[in-house]
């Protein structure tokens, strides 16, 4: 999410559109003029507005997991069709640039209709990026359908053109996770589960919040410049925030962290904290069971998502979760006042021969390095250095971290951000300055706090009932899913079997049973307790043409397709969930039904 000055202008042009509203041909419906450099259009038809905006429409072969990005409100006539066919849970996007436009439509509608849908106008585009990178994942990043019925990429050229620079940002970032995304399969529900023992016996992380109110925080990162910042650590009495295997790189230079962080769900995190468990650890609820069984001080469990509270009702405090232990370790100091910011081994890159700091370097592997052919890979990349003229060998995974950072920067000016790393790659925004000058400059004690710890729970709550309760909701999603699976069937018979006299009656008959139990099973809210294994075995299928519409085939053939990839969509579905309630009843001691 780069922004540089030659790259935006004040406006984006917004205010160079003028508009007109007015009442269509058809009672009760409106419609809307653009004009722009002396071009002006009907961008809303006079003429039965809603009726032309539903016969552009392609709705037949997209379903609920699909991501609408659609550019004009269009007094809500798109959405109105959206809801319509797609259900109640539909996630749609409103790009309507000029807040004018967008305030003198709202006046013309029922505003409540459309709480669900997120609207954006002027530059807002880093509520944009957040917004629809948080709704992306494995199962819909093929699903994303950007909507421009009305020719705003005229109009808004530069606007259009950000908006779709930024989903492409987004699913880059998202590519540069889905390995990871696939394997977590089992070990996510299986950490949450495990986690959720210690849950009574967790602190309450917004406790903490601004109780170190402008003490300087160093964020102690793994990269292979840290070895020569440790030294200059000895001499900082202010907040020492350490990633989860730098804790044995401060504890060997005899000083105690004040907080580790930990979000991988994989067992080989255990080995990478060196034994140390000793420090409070600020833990995301779904991260490796090995480590929090392990832990001997206090644990602040925190989320990102609301999988968790689906699984045992219990909200956990939600922090933006970039793709590393790194950002949160930031976004934590920030939470708790900290002020400036100092990171350091931050490299976001390789020297010739390293990956960690040799005080944190279990599993490095740089023979991988020897050979990379840059220009060849899709991984691997070079960019601008911490030093003038200086180019480093990075990777798009630290390039997505070093984008965040860079989002974070410019979105807390409050901040004062320093990068100590004195190496690695440039982050843009950061002052850049060595440790033993910054401890010089801003070195503060952080003894002043008043803060206590405090349970989460002060009465502990029962995890096993709320688990029981959570089988039961499952067990009703998967007979949903089951009947949804036979009706699909029917539809894909009448499909096959197709009978230009009777079937067009047939189909128009089942598809409301369909919208019907979709709408059912969106009221349940615990589709994302099976989220990972559900996407892990529907990816291939939602990749796969032969279950998307094709120009070469007829609508009859291309219906049978998108059928029998929905079948087997709601399959996986179907052995997710089950797979998850099999999970659920071993951590209460219950058998499966299947082995009863």
């Amino acid at each position: 999410m780069n922004e540089t000055k030659s790259e935006i202008d004040s406006t984006y042009g917004i205010y160079d559109v003028e508009f007109e509203i007015r009442a269509s041909k058809t009672p009760g419906e409106y419609s809307l003029r653009l004009k722009k450099d002396g071009v002006s259009k009907y961008v809303v038809s006079k003429y039965a507005p809603r009726e032309k905006i539903r016969e552009k429409l392609l709705l037949f072969n997209k379903n609920s997991s699909t991501l609408f990005v659609v550019f004009g409100f269009a007094f809500g006539y798109i959405a109105d069709e959206i809801f319509k066919v797609i259900g109640p849970n539909a996630k749609i996007f409103v790009i309507e640039p000029t807040p004018k436009l967008l305030e003198a439509q709202a006046n013309l509608v029922n505003r409540a209709k459309y709480s669900s849908v997120k609207f954006y106008n002027e530059l807002s585009f880093e509520r944009f990026y957040s917004h629809f990178y948080q709704s992306l994942h494995m199962s819909n990043i093929n699903h994303v359908e950007v909507l421009d019925l009305f020719d705003y990429k005229f109009f808004y050229d530069k606007y259009f053109n950000r908006i779709k620079e930024i989903i492409s940002v987004s699913k880059s970032d998202l590519q540069t996770n889905i390995g990871t995304v696939s394997a977590i399969g089992k070990r996510f529900l299986g950490n949450l589960l495990s986690n959720s023992k210690y849950i009574n016996s967790s602190y309450d992380v917004t406790n903490i919040k601004n109780k170190y109110k402008d003490i300087p925080a160093v964020v102690v990162m793994a990269g292979p410049s840290l070895d020569k910042n440790l030294e200059d650590l000895k001499d900082f009495d202010g907040l020492i925030l350490c990633v989860g295997r730098t804790v044995q790189s401060v504890k060997g230079i005899g000083k105690n962290p004040d907080f580790s962080f930990i979000v991988d769900y994989s067992t080989k995190m255990d080995a990478t904290f060196g034994g140390y468990y000793d420090i409070p650890l600020i833990a995301l609820i779904s991260c490796a069971e090995e480590v929090i069984s392990k832990w001997q001080d206090k644990i602040y469990f925190i989320t990102h998502d609301e999988t968790f509270k689906e699984l045992i009702d219990v909200e956990l405090p939600d922090f933006e979760i970039n793709i590393s232990v790194s950002t949160l370790a930031i976004e934590f100091a920030k939470y708790i006042g900290a002020n400036p910011i100092i990171v350091i081994g931050q490299d976001l890159g390789f020297t010739p021969d390293k990956e960690y700091s040799k005080t944190c370097n279990v599993y490095e592997d740089t023979k991988r390095l020897e050979n990379v052919d840059v220009e060849k890979s899709d991984l691997y990349e070079l960019v601008p250095g911490y030093y003038e003229g200086e180019t480093v060998l990075s990777t798009t995974v630290f390039t997505a971290i070093k984008r965040w950072m860079q989002r974070f920067i410019r979105i807390n000016p409050n901040i004062e951000f320093i990068n100590a790393t004195e190496g690695g790659a440039k982050i843009i925004g950061t002052l850049q300055m060595p440790l033993k000058k910054a401890i010089e400059k801003y070195n503060k004690s952080k003894y002043n706090s008043d803060y206590e710890p405090k349970l989460l729970f002060p009465e502990p709550i029962d995890v096993e009932a709320r688990l029981e309760k959570t089988v039961e909701k499952l067990e009703e999603q998967k007979e949903l899913v089951q009947k949804i699976i036979e009706i699909s069937k029917e539809l894909t018979r009448e499909y096959t079997q197709y009978q230009p006299e009777t079937s067009p009656e047939k189909i128009r008959e089942i598809y409301p049973q369909l919208y019907n139990l979709e709408v059912e099973l969106s009221k349940l809210k615990v589709e994302r307790i099976s989220r990972y294994m559900f996407e892990k075995l529907s990816y291939d299928i939602s990749k796969d043409e032969e279950y998307k519409q094709q120009a070469r085939r007829s609508d009859v053939e291309n219906a049978i397709k998108i059928t029998e990839g929905n079948v087997l969509i709601y399959k996986a579905l179907e052995l997710a969930i089950s797979d998850a309630i099999d999970r659920i009843n071993n951590r209460i001691g219950l058998e499966s039904a299947e082995n009863e």
